[in-house]
């Protein structure tokens, strides 16, 4: 992590494409020098980099380097500008096109000969320079600025959601055109569509391999002990995060560590990033969820969002010749999404936290994923609305249903189909998905489709009424109806049409008094979210099946 304090939010809201470096041959005293540019030649533990004039190191820096990436044979990165004097005059000197070129400070931490030169493949960049002869001529920085109507605070919240979601380019359109956060969670959403949870939280600039590094088992330990002699790392990384801590004895997890990237290509495809990483705490809550991933969510939130829906459309019809069109006009509401603090705990013995193996560490996630992931999905599915609970599907007024009876009944194939039926007539039928517990499941597969003799069973592989079919201990088994317990909900509808919002980090709390003559330690974990059903009619249930 670098040692530079510059962010974001602490300078002008002007940002500047720069290429850093190209593999043009450099000329040097011993004959040519050749960067080479790909991932695995570069170490970027040092991003964010200080910008300073003409390699000028004994000065302050005038801006700071982020968001390296790399673009064919070129390291690229972004660089903003802060506000003193000597950066606004390098601001205005790019505007102006008097500034146009770049030159990278690095440490040369590896090389082989080449004839007339090395070529270096291994390197550390340490501090960028505005120049105005560079040694690689290809090292420019463009004229594009981004911002001018859009506040300061408003920039900086566009351009985290941006980067989180890979639309970049978009933000940087939404504050050239002047558009409000407010508008511009509304276009992540239609673009992200049905995109998997991910928690939000502060970002602190780990690189890859030191948010691999970071040890939550560690840090649970030293703030249990006071003791942080071994987890030096992990107390730097949270005291960039204390300040979003509102907890005694607690801490914020930094997003690095919350989230992780995933391939382009097949599921998730809607996902930030390009190369999938190593294991992130939220890989742990994934396969600790059977609906989270499903739903649509929006991650890092700052305040309540309101999400506008249509609830009627302009008419149309065909006109004779002449006739008067009849005027209409479409109708909206909006949902609306607030912070709700969901809370889990989870004991430790001191024994265990102390070993030290990674399989510790991966425990640890494990627990806490799991705890969190089954309220989730038990709140998606049937929150009450009550308190500070949210309403899951289940409480949401204007979902179809189909009744089995009074005291309820075992569902038939017609039941299921009848399911599909409610939510197509509403033009709401897509990408449908039926959620049944464990208990329906087994019932389903030992009953035929259509008469007791049939060998077709209702469900077969993992689809039902040609509709995929998914399978969560959390959808409610103990329902009643009549005379009839124990019963069970079926659920049919588009998960997509679930907004998931979290507003901030995941938060530990550290508790080593409570049980200390056990050798216990509890461990709280806290997340402010809120979950809204989009559209109704999108979904339809059974509510008494008897399985």
């Amino acid at each position: 992590m670098s040692h530079q304090t510059l962010t974001v939010r602490k300078l002008q809201n002007q940002a500047y494409r720069a290429v850093l470096a190209t593999e043009y041959p450099v000329d040097r005293r011993f004959g040519t020098e050749i960067l080479e540019i790909n991932r695995s030649s570069i170490n970027f533990e040092r991003f964010p980099l200080p910008v300073i004039l003409s390699h000028k190191q004994d000065t302050l820096p005038v801006g700071v380097a982020t968001n390296p990436r790399i673009e064919g044979k070129q390291l690229v990165a972004d660089i903003y500008l802060g506000e003193s004097e000597s950066a606004k005059s390098a601001a205005r000197d790019i505007t102006d096109g008097l500034l146009t070129s770049v030159s990278i400070g690095y440490r040369n931490n590896d090389y082989f000969e080449i004839e007339g030169g090395v070529r270096v493949t291994d390197w550390t960049p340490h501090e960028v320079s505005l120049v105005s002869v560079p040694a690689d001529p290809h090292a420019k920085i463009g004229k594009r600025k981004m911002t001018t109507s859009t506040g300061r605070r408003e920039t900086s919240e566009i351009m985290n959601l941006a980067h989180r979601h890979n639309l970049v380019p978009e933000g940087i359109r939404a504050i050239e055109n002047g558009t409000t956060i407010d508008d511009f969670r509304g276009e992540v959403l239609e673009r992200i569509g049905s995109q998997s949870a991910v928690a939000g939280g502060p970002f602190v600039g780990l690189t890859d391999s030191e948010t691999d590094a970071f040890s939550l088992s560690r840090a649970i330990m030293a703030q249990a002990s006071g003791d942080w002699s071994d987890a030096g790392f992990e107390r730097e990384v949270l005291r960039s995060t204390s300040r979003h801590s509102t907890r005694a004895n607690g801490f914020v997890l930094p997003a690095e560590f919350m989230q992780r990237d995933i391939l382009k290509s097949g599921t998730g495809s809607n996902l930030v990033g390009t190369e999938h990483m190593s294991d992130r705490f939220i890989d742990f809550l994934y396969k600790r969820s059977d609906i989270l991933p499903r739903v649509t969510s929006m991650q890092g939130m700052t305040q309540d969002i309101a999400i506008p829906k249509m609830t009627g459309t302009a008419s149309v019809a065909y006109y004779a010749e002449g006739a008067a069109v009849t005027e209409s006009t479409p109708t909206f509401s909006q949902v609306t999404l607030s912070a709700n603090t969901l809370g889990a705990l989870v004991e430790f013995s001191r024994k265990m936290m102390t070993q030290g193996l990674p399989n510790i560490e991966a425990l640890v996630r494990r627990d806490l994923a799991r705890v969190i992931g089954i309220k989730l999905d038990e709140v998606i599915l049937n929150g009450s609305g009550s308190g500070a609970e949210p309403t899951g599907i289940l409480g949401t007024s204007g979902i179809g249903a189909v009744s089995l009876g009074a005291n309820g009944a075992a569902p038939t194939f017609i039941d299921l189909v009848d399911l599909i039926k409610a939510v197509a007539i509403d033009d709401a039928d897509e990408n449908g998905v039926f959620i049944i517990n464990p208990q329906t499941e087994a019932f389903l597969r030992r009953t035929p489709k259509v008469s007791s003799t049939d060998s077709v069973m209702i469900l077969e592989g993992d689809r039902m009424a040609n509709r995929p079919v998914v399978v969560a201990s959390t959808v409610p088994s103990n329902l009643t109806k009549g005379t009839g317990t124990d019963l069970s909900a079926i659920i049919y509808g588009n998960l997509s049409d679930v907004v998931y919002a979290t507003f901030g980090g995941l938060e530990i709390t550290v508790d080593p008094y409570t049980k200390l003559d056990t050798g216990v330690i509890r461990v709280g974990a806290y997340l402010e979210n809120d979950i809204a059903v989009r559209h109704p009619e999108s979904f339809s249930a059974i509510l008494d099946a008897d399985v």
